[in-house]
């Protein structure tokens, strides 16, 4: 189940995704949402979590770490979607901060990496992962 920390910072990168302007327009596949695309290449994008991390030392902090999966997908046979797949690197460009609800931000920890790409019977899928990092107060209670 997820926490209210966790439930933030996937609003937070779905938000920043959101205001990612691509050149074409791409639409977006959201997690648990139909979608029947319309036009490609679209993006798919699911948050994959880590187990969160030890406190810190004081006891007031606890790490999350995790990956923004945004997989880039044509249509098989429609060639490497580059363009889009260094538009989507840019935008989440380590370093970034992601500034979310209750003065939570997200920080890209790493460059953005483009996996292998792969096949499915109708469509070329190259997943881009985006590894964050965000920390959460402990209560004292």
């Amino acid at each position: 189940m997820a926490t209210d920390h966790e439930e933030s910072v996937r609003a937070a990168l779905f938000d920043h995704l959101t205001a990612l302007t691509t050149t074409p327009a791409t639409e977006i596949a959201w997690p648990n949402i139909s979608f029947d695309p319309a036009t490609y290449p679209y993006l798919r994008v699911n948050v994959i979590p880590t187990r969160p991390g030890m406190m810190t030392e004081d006891g007031t902090r606890k790490p999350h770490r995790g990956i923004l999966q945004v997989d880039v997908v044509n249509k098989r046979g429609g060639g490497y979607p580059s363009g889009l797949v260094d538009q989507l690197c840019q935008h989440f460009r380590q370093g970034v901060q992601i500034f979310g609800s209750a003065g939570r931000f997200v920080h890209i920890t790493e460059p953005p990496y483009p996996t292998a790409p792969f096949d499915d019977e109708t469509e070329t899928i190259v997943p881009v992962q985006v590894r964050y990092t965000s920390s959460s107060t402990v209560s004292s209670s």
